[in-house]
């Protein structure tokens, strides 16, 4: 051990401590002991038995609710298995949810009968607000203990998920383990209606897929472009679609269509029931959103991708979506003042259209046309196929209402239609009132009333003032008359504000009609005014020029001072914020130090609290021992003793445990001197009762023996007899046994008989093919060494050639200069011309007869000064520890030279002679006087020239 780590060598022996850890109730022990051996460094390589020692942690985290822990386990185990064994940590993951959804499962009649409304955050502390609602609850105290351990489940279950992801992000080898815990994850919210866990983990998966676009990823990083890790992402994306769907979070479930939509613009063809769930989705967002333009355009997208949809679900679905497209209002004519938030709105649109596949936006007259093309309003119920003709068609207002009626009545039977009646009411009354302004300019509300019967009078009037309000409709509701007045809205104000300007335009037309030469006389002032306009219009033009230099003059030198006055404020607050910086870098430091300090202290004190409170518990505990009275140090005890010494309480415990011991031995002396007498008069008055016991057992015992003998021999004569009948019996078939066993005899000798040739014939077989194997291969190697002879001649004959032609070159050559030399000098210097080389075998055949020569010639320069044979002799090579070459090839063997490293002649070698051997007996020394080795002593062949 150490420092309180418990090291073992192997990983079952580990497993086994544990176990007996939890026997005796230590789990978090039991839990510290399988911990460090999975972070020990010397068990990093996979083994069957660390997997069931994760199992066994795992469980015991969730029994001591660790989730910490179990984190720090995994991530562990991660790093020894994702390379070579994902799937070991696969099953631990998945053993680890499998039981914190069982503790969770355990507790779900609690959950029954406790609401967990109050408990808005799982990772959230208990706040001073939620106490006192449990307070006021009127619980009792074994009711909220039972809530607080619901909730404690709850929590450590949502912590396991969140570990599991962290754990198994961006893996590729890890994918499959982790669409399943995305998944599990996303039912705990739903089951146990937790919203605000299901927004974190949204975000959560939004930001593993986001960090997918770093540039380092890891070794086994997931690749996007990928059919199968698309399809996981894909899977798990529409599950939390569907989850936020199902929990109303209509805002996250937006977002979550979103990151569906970038998922399925990667992938190259999607399925058809992948893209029909998320229009589906769409739609069911878009119609709770009040967007019924987007939904009826989900619904159109949902009804192309469902062209193989049986004829059952058809009607239904073009229903819904003829519902949706004349569901959907007018666009409203927006005023100037509205600009800003137009634009916003139009952004808006566009980013819902790229959800669908559009780049721009969708409006609703490019969709009934669409519809109609496509014959849809025959394709739904019959009752609703003439609704489109009523609504868009034609031209009826008095009998609109009429025929929308059983419209509505039918739509109410209709529990998936419904939701359509308040939208196409709308719809309805602002068509009607369009169609009744092309008819009418005044109309009472009762009439009204009578046309428009499919719709409530309280509705009604909201919907005009809706529709007037979007400037859709020009109509005002005259109550005190009991009208409606089709045309120009224009409220009195507008028209007044007009009344002097048109008064002062009549007025002047009246007085040109009465005087006609004033209006001749102002003509001329403004053809004079207009003249003098002109003339003057030059230089006014150049002096607006020059005015409007001097203006972008000004204009510039207040931007450059403006700059930079900007400037020099911009150094000043850099200057002030890293002065800022430094101060609270300076404080923080001080701060931390002065914490750093007060921890240390904090820490310090808490020891030495701990250390006296042991040594007064020892104190204690030996006081007990005395007076059979326990007590237990609390820490008010340590307090009033803070000013006593650690040594003083080490002193008074020593004395007290050595006045315990002493009297603890005394107590033993008298004990045994008590013991001592009490067993010797025990067994003084034992020892005639032993005595009258074992004559008892004697007697008892021989009678015992009698009977159970007289019984043995009794069964005995009964087995013989029976046995006597059984023989009696089975003699009769004695004959057929024995024919029947000589006739098997026979027939089983016949078998092995004809298994026996068989054997022999394979054997044969097998020993001619073997035989003609072997002679297959020794033709094989003899034709092989007969080439290898026939071009080793052939090479040979090639070198000998080329050797006597350069030999010829040579001597002509040498002649040439000997007679040039003779001719100058007039010396005739005649040299012995050279016998032609020999070969390697007339080499050979020489020193066999004559005991081995060099064979070289009688010219003193033909040979070399270390060891060189003669010049027409081949090079010798060295022979070190193996054949030759020749030897490899089955050529003759060759003599040595006598020396520990050999030589061998290579026949085709340029040079004129080889050394021999330069420390052992020389090779064979040839005529020339040095042409032999000269440190060796070998055998002096051929004749030597004085």
């Amino acid at each position: 051990r150490l420092f309180g780590m418990q090291y073992f060598q192997k990983p079952e022996n580990a497993l086994k401590r544990a176990e007996e850890l939890i026997l005796v109730g230590q789990k978090s022990a039991a839990a510290d002991v399988l911990e460090n051996l999975i972070k020990a460094k010397r068990h990093r390589t996979w083994h069957i038995t660390l997997e069931q020692i994760m199992y066994k942690l795992m469980e015991l985290c969730v029994d001591t609710r660790q989730g910490k822990r179990a984190r720090e386990g995994l991530i562990t185990y991660r790093q020894i298995t994702q390379s070579l064994q994902p799937n070991s940590l696969e099953n631990v993951v998945r053993k680890f949810l499998e039981l914190a959804d069982a503790a969770a499962s355990e507790a779900q009649s609690k959950i029954d009968k406790f609401s967990l409304e109050g408990v808005d955050d799982l990772e959230g502390q208990e706040t001073p607000e939620s106490l006192l609602l449990s307070a006021m609850r009127g619980d009792t105290t074994t009711e909220r203990a039972e809530r607080e351990d619901v909730t404690q489940l709850l929590r450590f279950q949502w912590e396991a998920y969140r570990s599991v992801l962290e754990v198994l992000k961006n893996n590729s080898k890890l994918e499959n383990m982790y669409t399943e815990a995305a998944k599990g994850a996303f039912d705990f919210c739903h089951k146990y209606k937790r919203n605000t866990e299901f927004r974190r983990l949204c975000e959560l998966l939004r930001t593993h897929l986001m960090s997918l676009n770093k540039t380092n990823q890891p070794q086994n990083a997931l690749n996007l472009q990928q059919g199968d890790t698309l399809g996981l992402h894909l899977e798990a994306r529409f599950s939390q679609l569907k989850t936020a769907c199902e929990l109303e979070l209509w805002q996250e479930a937006f977002r979550s269509a979103e990151d569906l939509q970038g998922l399925l613009a990667m992938s190259k063809k999607p399925s058809k029931h992948i893209t029909a769930t998320y229009y589906a989705k769409l739609g069911q967002i878009f119609w709770v959103s009040d967007n019924y333009l987007f939904h009826a355009y989900a619904l159109y997208k949902l009804y192309l991708q469902s062209s193989k949809t049986s004829s059952e679900e058809l009607p239904e679905l073009a229903s819904q979506l003829l519902l949706a497209a004349l569901a959907i209002p007018p666009q409203a004519n927006k005023s100037n003042a509205a600009f800003d938030m137009d634009v916003l709105e139009k952004e808006k649109n566009l980013r819902m259209a790229s959800l669908l596949g559009y780049s721009k936006n969708p409006k609703r007259e490019s969709l009934l046309p669409e519809l109609v093309v496509k014959k849809l309003p025959e394709q739904c119920f019959p009752e609703l196929r003439d609704l489109h003709t009523i609504l868009e068609v034609e031209f009826h207002p008095l009998e609109m209402g009429a025929r929308l009626k059983p419209v509505m009545a039918f739509l109410e039977s209709k529990p998936k239609l419904v939701k359509y009646i308040k939208p196409l009411q709308y719809t309805m009354l602002l068509r009607l009132l369009k169609q009744l302004s092309h008819v009418y300019q005044t109309m009472t509300i009762d009439s009204f009333a009578e046309l428009a019967n499919f719709v409530s009078a309280h509705d009604c009037e909201k919907y005009i003032v809706e529709a007037v309000a979007q400037n859709q409709l020009q109509i005002r509701i005259d109550h005190r008359n009991k009208t409606l007045n089709f045309g120009s809205q224009e409220l009195e104000h507008e028209r007044m504000r007009k009344q002097l300007s048109v008064l002062a335009t009549r007025l002047q037309s009246a007085v040109a009609m009465i005087d006609p030469t004033a209006s001749i006389a102002r003509a001329e002032k403004h053809k004079a005014a207009l003249a003098k306009l002109s003339q003057s219009l030059e230089a006014e033009h150049k002096a607006t020029l020059e005015r409007r230099v001097v203006i972008e003059m000004r204009k510039e030198a207040a931007e450059r001072s403006e700059k930079r006055e900007r400037e020099r404020e911009k150094e000043k607050q850099e200057a002030e914020r890293r002065r800022m910086e430094e101060t609270e870098r300076l404080r923080l430091a001080a701060e931390n130090q002065r914490r750093d300090d007060e921890r240390k202290q904090r820490e310090r004190e808490e020891r030495e609290k701990q250390e006296k409170k042991r040594l007064l518990q020892q104190v204690e505990d030996i006081k007990s021992k005395r007076t059979g009275e326990s007590k237990k140090i609390e820490d008010k005890d340590v307090e009033e003793l803070k000013d006593v010494d650690n040594t003083q309480l080490q002193k008074q415990a020593k004395k007290s445990i050595e006045a315990e011991t002493a009297s603890f031995n005394q107590k033993m002396e008298v004990m045994k001197k008590k013991l001592d007498h009490l067993e010797r008069a025990r067994r003084e008055e034992e020892a005639p009762l032993i005595k009258e016991a074992a004559e008892k057992y004697k007697v008892e015992h021989k009678r015992l023996y009698e009977e159970q003998a007289a019984q043995a021999l009794e069964d005995a004569r009964k087995a013989h007899a029976h046995g006597l009948a059984e023989k009696t019996r089975l003699a009769r078939m004695l004959a057929e046994k024995e024919a029947y066993v000589k006739a098997l005899h026979v027939k089983r000798e016949q078998e092995f008989e004809v298994l026996k040739a068989e054997r022999q014939e394979r054997l044969r077989k097998e020993r001619l093919a073997r035989r003609a194997e072997r002679e297959r291969m020794a033709k094989e190697a003899e034709e092989r060494r007969a080439r290898e002879e026939q071009e080793e001649r052939e090479r040979e004959e090639r070198e000998r050639k080329a050797q006597e032609e350069r030999e010829k070159a040579r001597a002509e050559q040498r002649a040439k200069i000997f007679g040039a030399v003779s001719e100058a000098t007039g010396v005739d210097d005649r040299r012995e011309e050279r016998a032609p080389p020999m070969t390697w075998r007339e080499r050979m055949a020489a020193k066999e007869g004559g005991g081995g020569g060099g064979g070289g010639s009688d010219d003193r320069d033909g040979g070399r000064r270390w060891g060189d044979s003669d010049r027409g002799a081949e090079r010798e090579e060295p022979r070190r520890w193996g054949p030759s070459r020749d030897e490899d090839r089955g050529s003759e063997e060759r003599p040595s030279t006598g020396g520990w490293r050999d030589r061998v002649n290579v026949p085709g070698s340029d040079r004129d002679a080889a050394p021999a051997s330069r420390w052992g007996g020389g090779g064979d020394r040839g005529g020339d006087r040095d042409g032999g080795s000269r440190w060796g002593g070998g055998d002096r062949g051929g004749d030597a020239p004085a």
